[in-house]
Formats: structure tokens, C-alpha cells, sequence
């Protein structure tokens, strides 16, 4: 990356300052309440460290109440074509074509959805009050996803995007350590993300550190080295299917946009028929895909989750994480019946040559990025008492 052009290059955290926000889980996804603008306007966005840029709708879609307008606001400033992030090749979504003195901004994402629209740069205030001028982002003229205008995720304005990027939140304030905490649902107290060491937090296990590979992609990637399913482990004596290509894949992205985790096919598969064989030990029944889960069980009589479910395990290069049953079995009512399905996909079908750990099996644990030692942390919270 050519640091000369990231628009964070003199920006830095002076030492004690706290910035905070509140992060409410809504249908699937993680959104952060912030402010933009002079006045403030509140806006939930979807939180996305997979994500590498930030932008927030200022044209009205279909279905969107969650709309910013920068005509009342002092602090906006649309970004000239001479602006040195516009001709940054760290930032290929960027363009002057098509006219205008304005730099503009197309970005795609993999579910096949869009964002366009003008680069500006605005003020953002975080939840605690600790705000930032001349913040880069996508001031959204136009949102797209499968011939559809509709937002993001309900009740979200756009997206705020922490990977490694140029462009992206982390990258524009410098940041050294972050971290996000969410329940999987909305409380009163609410989840938060955070900047600096996690302080208050509630811990209920041990922390769990792995090393963050390098990459030149905006993700985080991290290497998983094996699963087990009870006292069994997948591909015992072929980890090779765990081992990372050259090329970066076959690594495991943190991903909090993305709801449920993806393996690839073969380890995926694994999974599948070792979970089933456990429990049609303990007298449960497979039954039909639902709420587009591949796995599902059909719970005893009364929709009793009391069911001896196996302990999962994730292995990864520096520690292991045990997954709560709650995290990775998801509870489902179709018509009369509850079922138990498996909240993990495969990244079969999606172009995907990297596995997802997704924000169904990050709830309750507070997950932290350490960019200066180059780690990522899980430690086991109760995230509203944080």
C-alpha cells in the first residue's frame, strides 16, 4: 500500500481518548449507531470489517427512511478529481469518467449488490461524543441489489467498512486496535464497538489469540487448522484440507457483514455428516433445509432445545475457540415444529476460495484486532454487560 496516499497518513488517536458506539443486531445483521454531519444526524450503519470503504445514501431508495441529506450540513465537502485518493491504485472503485470535476465511487460486493455515487468527506460522531472531521466516504446516489433499491439491511443508511483498505474507517483514523461485541439481538444496554483495549468487559473463558496473515486484500484473514465435533476431529491425519494455498485461500476471513459462517465444500461436508451422525445417536431427526440452512433437526416434542448437542471446536494457528451451541445451532419454527439448524453454510456456488467465519458464531464474544501486533482475539462476554 502506498501510504503517501492514505487519507490518514498525519490523523492519530491521541493516548486515552475513548471512542465508542452502540451496535444493534437487526435481521442478521450488525449495525453501528453513528452521527454525520454539522448538525449530527444519527444513522445506523452495517458494521463490515470485510468492507473497505464507508458510505451512507443521500439519495432516497425504495423502502429507506434512513436517509442523509448534506444540504444542512456545514461540514460537507465533495472530494475534487485532484484529491490524491481519487488516483490512488489502492482504491480501484474510484474514477473521474464520465465528467464532472468530482471523484465518484462504484462498489460492488459479493452478494452481487452496489453502491455509486460522489466521494465527500463529513464529520462522523461516535456514541460517547468523540468525533472526526474530514472523514472520506460514499455519499450514495444509488443502491442496487438483485434490480432491487432497497437499503442495505433494514433500518440501515449504508455501510461502515473497518478492513484494511485505504478508505475504510481503521485505515482513515489510524487506528492501532479496535473491537466490536454483539449479543444477536437487541438489548437495552445494547453491543459496542470500540477503539483501544476493551476495558469493562465480563470475560467467560479464556481469550483466544491467532496471528492475522498477511494479505494485500482488505480482509482479515486468519488460519484455521482443524475442527472437531465432540471428541471427534474432521480429516484427522489430513490436515491438509486445512492447509493455505500460496495464493491466500483456503484461509478464513473475519467477517462481521456476513450472518452465517461458510466452509469450503469438502470440510463443510464433513461437518455435516459428523454432526448428523451425532445426533442420530441422541434420537434426533433430520429434516428439511429451512430459513436457508442446509442442516436442520427436528427438536423433541414442545420445541425442547435441552438436546445434548456436540462441543465445537474451531483450531486455530495459536489457540482453539469453542463455538456455544447457541452460536452455531439456530432455532427455526416452520408451521407447527421447531427445528435446530446448522447456522454454517458452504462456499459452494458463491466464487469463494476462502472460508467466512461469520457474526452468528462471533455473539457474546468480544472480538478484537490488535494491527500492531497483527493478532485477532476472541474472548468469550456477555456483551450487553460491556
Amino acid at each position: 500500500m502506498n501510504r503517501e496516499l492514505r487519507p490518514s497518513a498525519k490523523r492519530r488517536l491521541a493516548a486515552g481518548i475513548e471512542v465508542r458506539s452502540r451496535v444493534v443486531p437487526i435481521d442478521g445483521e450488525v449495525l453501528i449507531e453513528l452521527s454525520i454531519g454539522s448538525p449530527p444526524v444519527p444513522l445506523k450503519y452495517v458494521l463490515d470489517v470485510g468492507s473497505d470503504m464507508m458510505w451512507t445514501q443521500c439519495s432516497p431508495t425504495s423502502g429507506s427512511s434512513a436517509i442523509y441529506s448534506h444540504d444542512t450540513s456545514s461540514s460537507f465537502s465533495p472530494v475534487p478529481c485532484s484529491d490524491n485518493i481519487c488516483q490512488s491504485k489502492d482504491a480501484a472503485f474510484l474514477s473521474c469518467n464520465g465528467g464532472g470535476s468530482y471523484c465518484r465511487y462504484n462498489r460492488g460486493y459479493g452478494d452481487g449488490s452496489s453502491s455509486q455515487g460522489l466521494m465527500a468527506k463529513e464529520k462522523f460522531t461516535f456514541g460517547n461524543g468523540a468525533s472526526f472531521k474530514n472523514v472520506y466516504f460514499g455519499c450514495g446516489q444509488l443502491f442496487n441489489k438483485d434490480g432491487s433499491t432497497k437499503p442495505p439491511a433494514d433500518q440501515a443508511s449504508g455501510i461502515v467498512g473497518l478492513g484494511r483498505g485505504p478508505l475504510s474507517l481503521v485505515s482513515q483514523l489510524n487506528l492501532e486496535t479496535f473491537w466490536y461485541c454483539t449479543t444477536g439481538r437487541e438489548s437495552a444496554s445494547g453491543s459496542a464497538l470500540g477503539v483501544g483495549s476493551p476495558a469493562g468487559v465480563t470475560a467467560a473463558a479464556a481469550i483466544t489469540t491467532t496471528p492475522l496473515l498477511d494479505t494485500l486484500s482488505a480482509w482479515y484473514l486468519v488460519l484455521l487448522k482443524g475442527i472437531t465435533v465432540g471428541k471427534t476431529a474432521l480429516f484427522a491425519g489430513q490436515e491438509s484440507e486445512f492447509e493455505l494455498n500460496l495464493d491466500g485461500s483456503r484461509g478464513m476471513v473475519i467477517d462481521s457483514g456476513t450472518s452465517f459462517t461458510r466452509l469450503i465444500p469438502t470440510v463443510y461436508t464433513a461437518l455435516r455428516s459428523e454432526l448428523i451422525a451425532q445426533l442420530l445417536v441422541v434420537g434426533l431427526q433430520v429434516a428439511p433445509a429451512a430459513a436457508g440452512l442446509d442442516l436442520c433437526f427436528l427438536l423433541p416434542g414442545g420445541g425442547n432445545t435441552n438436546v445434548a448437542f456436540p462441543q465445537l471446536t474451531f483450531h486455530f494457528d495459536g489457540g482453539d475457540l469453542v463455538i456455544p451451541t447457541e452460536n452455531y445451532m439456530q432455532v427455526v419454527t416452520v408451521e407447527n415444529s421447531n427445528l435446530a439448524c446448522l447456522a454454517m453454510l458452504s462456499t459452494e456456488g458463491t466464487g469463494l476460495s476462502t472460508a467466512i467465519f461469520g457474526n452468528s458464531q462471533q455473539k457474546n464474544m468480544n472480538v478484537t484486532f490488535d494491527l500492531v501486533a497483527n493478532n485477532l482475539s476472541f474472548k468469550p462476554t456477555q456483551c450487553d454487560q460491556s
